[in-house]
């Protein structure tokens, strides 16, 4: 029975883990903190739900300790990635790194970053973990904030692990589940939002769009046994599927489980080739996932409906 906890609980990775515990009482108790985590999902016996604003610094008592401790802290509002690009840390990891050296000294700790440290990706190979970081200006415009902010607390997490904290960083990559955004910036969440609300799907582009999408549920079993490789080295992990899927098959996929695909216009995303290379992973836990993108799909639609 563990006590896992997680800073930045409101936001996809902590929604897929608060499912996750409430249909597996037995994994042991969850905690899940953010500012607004408590208009988000309600108290379950196994699940403790704390208010707390990381970047003031301010809010309900902590958890004294934790088996894991999960920082998935980010800025949901796409409107914030248009910041100034700052390689300085942010409040809220300066404000994690202070509670972690106060109450985590003897916890396992990870970091879900994100595939997006890679920057803007068009070579058709899978991204490797030792992959150089393409140049910032690089990156779409929307998303360089997002970006540089992962890159810096990445070097803090190194920084943790120096300073004699079991530490690792796992590099997530794109998801399927109900509590993926169903939001227009998101491919795979715009065609979900234009289904579930019975709207024909309109998508364009004038390149091959290549991309994995990982069920949430692998997503936290493998986040649940990254715990095995938290070290002082800090290693670093990609974490997704491999399984390439371009544009036409999604949109193919969509319109076998009766979704009405009409005349295509353009969309701004960023759409390049955007598959892990998840042998790191694979190699050191032998995890694996085992259903197709299509029974997933409609395991995350099923589940959609079900939410709501």
């Amino acid at each position: 029975m563990k006590n896992i906890t997680i800073f930045g609980g409101s936001g996809f990775v902590g929604g897929s883990f608060y499912d996750f515990f409430s249909q597996k009482k037995n994994l042991g108790n969850l905690n899940l903190i953010s500012r607004t985590v408590k208009s988000k999902f309600k108290k379950k016996e196994n699940i403790n739900l704390i208010q707390f604003d990381l970047e003031k610094n301010i809010g309900e008592k902590l958890p004294a300790n934790s088996d894991i401790v999960y920082y998935a802290v980010d800025n949901t509002d796409y409107s914030l990635y248009s910041k100034t690009i700052d390689e300085k840390p942010s409040e809220k990891i300066l404000n994690f790194t202070q509670i972690c050296k106060n109450f985590y000294k003897k916890s396992k700790i990870i970091f879900v970053s994100s595939g997006a440290v890679y920057g803007y990706f068009d070579q058709k190979k899978k991204l490797h973990e030792n992959e150089i970081f393409r140049d910032i200006k690089e990156v779409a415009e929307n998303k360089k904030y997002y970006v540089q902010n992962k890159r810096n607390v990445e070097k803090v997490f190194n920084l943790l692990g120096e300073q004699g904290f079991e530490v690792s960083i796992a590099r997530c990559f794109t998801f399927i589940g109900p509590r993926i955004p169903l939001d227009k910036h998101f491919l795979i969440g715009n065609l979900l939002k234009n289904f579930v609300e019975n709207k024909n799907i309109s998508v364009d582009s004038n390149k091959q769009v290549v991309r994995s999408y990982m069920y949430w549920q692998d997503m936290v079993r493998w986040l649940l046994d990254m715990e095995k490789t938290c070290s002082i080295k800090c290693p670093i992990f990609n974490i997704g599927s491999d399984k390439e899927i371009n544009i036409d098959e999604i949109l193919n996929t969509f319109q076998e489980i009766g979704s009405k695909i009409t005349k295509r216009k353009n969309i701004n995303e960023e759409l390049d080739y955007y598959v892990p290379n998840i042998s790191k992973i694979q190699n050191n836990l032998s995890l694996s996932y085992e259903k197709s993108f299509k029974i997933n799909l409609i395991n995350t639609i099923n589940e959609l409906k079900n939410i709501k």
